[in-house]
């Protein structure tokens, strides 16, 4: 567990937590709970948060600054994935499937972001089981807009006939 902190970066690390769609829904015990796990880092530009292929232990929230994701592409340069700023959220999916890092994540310019490793994230989730719900909801409709925007890019154009009269 992280060290122990003020009441006022507690209070500070919910207001962050509440501004972040994962987050977003949840109740105040269930935000105060995450804060308690929470540890702050800053990052400098072009410094790495995590990388690509590495194992993941933890995610990250923005809490301020802005940073990159971004992958390998066969001949070794990156790729930009997206951009993300406050309020943001990564590295959810490696404290989850325990599978590598897929991605890099660089700062683009001084960042600070909250780190949630998951041993303390499974604790706080077993003694607060409506956040895994929350999690679920987030994930599910985090799928379905990726569905819909691969749907977009498969889908044919739509050729009406002609109305004949």
């Amino acid at each position: 567990m992280p060290e122990r902190k003020s009441v006022f970066e507690v209070l500070d690390n919910v207001v962050t937590l509440k501004a972040c769609p994962l987050f977003s829904t949840m109740k105040v015990h269930e935000l105060r709970a995450l804060s308690m796990i929470s540890e702050t880092m800053v990052f400098k530009v072009w410094e790495e948060i995590v990388t690509e292929g590495d194992v993941g232990d933890a995610m990250y929230i923005v809490k301020s600054g802005r940073v990159r994701v971004e992958r390998k592409s066969e001949n070794g340069e990156p790729i930009t994935l997206e951009e993300l700023g406050v309020g943001s959220y990564f590295g959810e999916m490696s404290v989850f499937d325990a599978e590598l890092r897929s991605a890099t994540v660089v700062a683009t310019e001084t960042s600070v972001v909250l780190r949630l490793k998951g041993d303390d994230l499974d604790f706080v989730i077993t003694e607060n089981p409506s956040i895994s719900v929350e999690f679920l909801r987030t994930f599910s409709r985090k799928i379905r807009e990726l569905n819909d925007r691969l749907g977009e890019k498969d889908r044919p154009p739509v050729v009406r006939p002609a109305v004949t009269q």
